[in-house]
Protein backbone atom coordinates (compact mmCIF):
# COMPACT_ATOMS: atom_id res chain seq x y z
CA UNK A 1 0.00 0.00 0.00
CA UNK A 2 1.59 3.26 -1.08
CA UNK A 3 1.71 5.98 1.58
CA UNK A 4 -0.47 8.41 -0.49
CA UNK A 5 -3.26 6.27 0.78
CA UNK A 6 -3.40 6.77 4.28
CA UNK A 7 -5.39 9.59 5.39
CA UNK A 8 -4.40 13.28 7.37
CA UNK A 9 -5.57 11.49 10.79
CA UNK A 10 -3.31 8.69 10.91
CA UNK A 11 -0.46 10.83 9.94
CA UNK A 12 -0.53 13.45 12.64
CA UNK A 13 0.52 10.34 15.06
CA UNK A 14 3.30 9.23 12.81
CA UNK A 15 6.66 8.90 14.33
CA UNK A 16 9.69 9.06 11.73
CA UNK A 17 12.90 7.34 12.51
CA UNK A 18 15.60 8.49 9.72
CA UNK A 19 19.43 6.98 10.04
CA UNK A 20 21.92 8.20 7.14
CA UNK A 21 25.47 8.27 5.65
CA UNK A 22 27.23 10.74 3.09
CA UNK A 23 29.37 12.37 2.03
CA UNK A 24 30.89 15.75 2.06
CA UNK A 25 33.93 17.80 1.66
CA UNK A 26 35.76 19.52 4.96
CA UNK A 27 38.50 22.18 4.85
CA UNK A 28 40.38 20.79 1.65
CA UNK A 29 39.25 16.82 1.26
CA UNK A 30 36.36 14.26 1.18
CA UNK A 31 34.93 13.63 4.74
CA UNK A 32 32.73 10.51 5.59
CA UNK A 33 29.43 11.71 8.04
CA UNK A 34 26.80 9.26 9.49
CA UNK A 35 23.34 10.52 11.19
CA UNK A 36 20.35 10.40 12.33
CA UNK A 37 16.53 12.53 12.65
CA UNK A 38 14.18 11.71 15.52
CA UNK A 39 10.57 13.61 14.08
CA UNK A 40 6.89 13.57 14.07
CA UNK A 41 5.06 14.12 11.19
CA UNK A 42 2.49 16.95 12.52
CA UNK A 43 0.29 16.98 9.16
CA UNK A 44 0.38 15.33 5.58
CA UNK A 45 3.25 18.17 4.49
CA UNK A 46 5.53 18.48 7.64
CA UNK A 47 7.89 16.98 9.81
CA UNK A 48 9.79 18.84 12.63
CA UNK A 49 12.07 16.41 14.76
CA UNK A 50 16.07 16.36 15.97
CA UNK A 51 19.11 15.62 14.12
CA UNK A 52 22.60 14.80 14.82
CA UNK A 53 25.79 13.90 12.35
CA UNK A 54 29.28 12.77 13.13
CA UNK A 55 31.80 13.72 10.46
CA UNK A 56 35.64 13.12 10.07
CA UNK A 57 38.23 12.82 7.19
CA UNK A 58 41.53 13.47 6.57
CA UNK A 59 42.77 16.89 4.77
CA UNK A 60 46.13 18.57 4.65
CA UNK A 61 45.88 21.19 7.04
CA UNK A 62 49.21 22.66 7.38
CA UNK A 63 50.81 20.96 3.93
CA UNK A 64 52.87 19.29 5.79
CA UNK A 65 54.24 16.04 4.17
CA UNK A 66 55.11 14.50 7.27
CA UNK A 67 51.73 14.75 9.67
CA UNK A 68 48.67 12.66 9.56
CA UNK A 69 45.84 15.53 9.08
CA UNK A 70 42.35 15.36 9.75
CA UNK A 71 38.84 16.92 10.62
CA UNK A 72 36.18 15.68 13.06
CA UNK A 73 32.82 17.45 13.02
CA UNK A 74 29.58 16.55 15.81
CA UNK A 75 27.06 18.62 15.51
CA UNK A 76 23.09 18.42 16.71
CA UNK A 77 19.93 20.04 16.34
CA UNK A 78 16.61 20.80 15.08
CA UNK A 79 15.05 20.05 11.09
CA UNK A 80 11.68 20.78 9.52
CA UNK A 81 10.90 18.83 6.29
CA UNK A 82 8.48 20.03 3.68
CA UNK A 83 6.78 16.88 2.33
CA UNK A 84 5.20 17.53 -1.10
CA UNK A 85 2.42 15.14 -2.09
CA UNK A 86 3.33 11.66 -2.22
CA UNK A 87 1.17 10.04 -4.85
CA UNK A 88 3.82 8.73 -6.60
CA UNK A 89 6.54 6.20 -6.50
CA UNK A 90 8.81 8.53 -6.26
CA UNK A 91 8.38 11.70 -4.23
CA UNK A 92 10.65 14.37 -2.52
CA UNK A 93 11.35 16.30 0.35
CA UNK A 94 12.96 19.23 1.09
CA UNK A 95 14.45 19.69 4.94
CA UNK A 96 16.02 21.92 6.46
CA UNK A 97 18.66 21.35 9.06
CA UNK A 98 19.68 23.79 12.02
CA UNK A 99 22.50 22.66 13.97
CA UNK A 100 25.49 23.78 16.53
CA UNK A 101 28.40 21.95 17.46
CA UNK A 102 31.65 21.41 17.45
CA UNK A 103 34.47 20.94 14.86
CA UNK A 104 38.10 19.77 15.65
CA UNK A 105 41.09 19.78 13.32
CA UNK A 106 43.96 17.62 14.15
CA UNK A 107 47.42 16.98 13.07
CA UNK A 108 49.46 14.05 14.35
CA UNK A 109 53.24 13.17 13.65
CA UNK A 110 53.89 9.39 12.98
CA UNK A 111 56.36 8.04 16.14
CA UNK A 112 59.37 6.99 13.57
CA UNK A 113 59.86 10.69 13.15
CA UNK A 114 60.51 10.88 16.94
CA UNK A 115 57.59 13.09 17.17
CA UNK A 116 54.19 12.17 19.19
CA UNK A 117 52.62 14.82 19.83
CA UNK A 118 48.82 15.27 18.77
CA UNK A 119 47.65 19.07 17.76
CA UNK A 120 44.72 19.94 17.55
CA UNK A 121 42.21 23.03 16.68
CA UNK A 122 38.46 23.30 18.04
CA UNK A 123 36.08 25.53 17.48
CA UNK A 124 32.55 26.21 17.86
CA UNK A 125 29.94 25.64 14.63
CA UNK A 126 26.26 26.52 13.72
CA UNK A 127 25.12 25.24 10.80
CA UNK A 128 21.70 25.90 8.50
CA UNK A 129 21.63 22.90 5.79
CA UNK A 130 19.08 22.95 3.38
CA UNK A 131 18.56 20.27 1.32
CA UNK A 132 16.68 17.69 -1.36
CA UNK A 133 15.54 14.20 -1.06
CA UNK A 134 14.21 11.58 -3.27
CA UNK A 135 12.41 9.60 -1.64
CA UNK A 136 11.44 5.76 -2.86
CA UNK A 137 7.65 5.00 -2.04
CA UNK A 138 7.39 1.40 -1.72
CA UNK A 139 6.21 0.61 1.66
CA UNK A 140 4.36 2.55 4.53
CA UNK A 141 7.02 1.97 6.86
CA UNK A 142 10.18 2.03 4.98
CA UNK A 143 11.48 4.55 2.77
CA UNK A 144 14.85 5.02 0.88
CA UNK A 145 16.19 8.48 0.08
CA UNK A 146 18.85 9.91 -1.76
CA UNK A 147 19.91 13.28 -0.78
CA UNK A 148 21.70 16.52 -1.74
CA UNK A 149 22.32 19.37 1.01
CA UNK A 150 24.61 22.85 1.42
CA UNK A 151 25.90 23.15 4.34
CA UNK A 152 26.56 27.06 5.45
CA UNK A 153 28.63 27.14 8.44
CA UNK A 154 29.34 30.09 10.76
CA UNK A 155 32.49 29.43 12.66
CA UNK A 156 34.01 30.41 15.95
CA UNK A 157 36.64 32.77 14.97
CA UNK A 158 39.82 30.94 14.78
CA UNK A 159 42.86 31.28 12.94
CA UNK A 160 43.45 27.90 11.20
CA UNK A 161 39.97 27.68 9.63
CA UNK A 162 37.06 30.06 8.62
CA UNK A 163 33.34 29.48 7.49
CA UNK A 164 34.11 28.34 4.22
CA UNK A 165 36.65 25.72 4.86
CA UNK A 166 32.98 23.56 6.66
CA UNK A 167 30.69 25.16 4.20
CA UNK A 168 29.83 22.98 1.31
CA UNK A 169 27.92 20.61 -0.68
CA UNK A 170 26.86 16.81 0.46
CA UNK A 171 24.99 13.97 -0.64
CA UNK A 172 23.75 11.28 1.43
CA UNK A 173 21.68 8.47 1.21
CA UNK A 174 19.21 6.67 4.34
CA UNK A 175 16.41 5.08 5.30
CA UNK A 176 13.20 6.53 7.34
CA UNK A 177 11.32 4.45 9.20
CA UNK A 178 7.93 5.20 9.96
CA UNK A 179 5.75 4.23 12.73
CA UNK A 180 2.44 4.98 14.20
CA UNK A 181 1.48 6.02 17.91
CA UNK A 182 -1.62 4.19 19.02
Amino acid sequence: MLNAQRNSDEMSSETITTVFVGNTQLYDGQSFSIGGKYGHQINDQLIIGAVGMIGAGLTDLNGNEYSNNGIGMVVGGLFFEHVVPFDRLVYFTLPVNFMTGGVTFYEHFPRSLGITQLYTTRASIFIIEPGINWELNISETLIPYFGINYRFALVQTNQSFDNSDVSGPSIQCGLKMRSREN
